[in-house]
C-alpha cells in the first residue's frame, strides 16, 4: 500500500507530504536533509569493573540494562523521529509512523526498569549559588573579566 499523502493547507501551495510519517512539509524536508548524514551508533559501557569510575555510577543507579549496547536501530525510524522533532513535539511526544512516541524521562526510565533517583547530585549542584568570580580567579589569568551576552 503506498504511503498516504496529505494535501498541505494554504491556497497557493500545491506540495504534498506523507502525513503518516511527518508533521508537515518542513519535517519531510528535514528528513531529506538528514537522509545522507551518517549516524553514530551507541556503544554501551564496559561494566567489567563495576566498582570503579562510571561502572560504579551505573551500578549505583541501576542503569545496567540502559548501559548495554543497544540492538541495531531501524535507521529510517530514527531519522523520521529527528526530522519531526526539529519541527514540533507535543509535551515530549513526537510523531513516528503515525503514532505519538513519548521520550520523557519517566517513559525512558520505565522502559529500562530504572528506579527513581532518590538523591540527584546534579540537581543539588544546580541549586547551589555559583561563585563566578571564584571560577574566573581559579581558571583564568589575572585581570580576566566576564563578558556577558544578552539573554544568557
Amino acid at each position: 500500500m503506498p504511503p498516504r499523502k496529505k494535501q498541505s493547507k494554504g491556497a497557493s501551495s500545491s506540495s504534498n507530504y506523507d502525513a503518516h510519517k511527518f508533521w508537515d512539509e518542513k519535517a519531510e524536508e528535514n528528513y531529506a536533509k538528514i537522509l545522507n548524514k551518517s549516524i553514530v551508533k551507541e556503544r554501551g559501557f564496559d561494566l567489567s569493573f563495576p566498582r570503579t569510575g562510571i561502572g560504579f555510577m551505573i551500578t549505583a543507579r541501576h542503569w545496567e540494562e540502559f548501559s548495554k549496547p543497544p540492538p541495531d536501530a531501524v535507521i529510517s525510524l530514527v531519522r523520521e523521529f529527528y526530522a519531526n522533532l526539529k519541527v514540533k513535539h507535543d509535551h515530549l511526544k513526537v510523531l513516528v509512523r503515525g503514532k505519538m512516541v513519548a521520550f520523557d524521562a519517566h517513559t525512558i526510565n520505565t522502559m529500562y526498569g530504572i528506579p527513581p533517583i532518590m538523591y540527584d547530585e546534579y540537581e543539588e549542584y544546580r541549586a547551589e549559588e555559583v561563585d563566578y568570580d571564584n571560577i574566573l580567579q581559579t581558571i583564568c589569568i589575572e585581570g580576566a573579566k566576564w563578558r556577558m551576552r544578552d539573554n544568557v
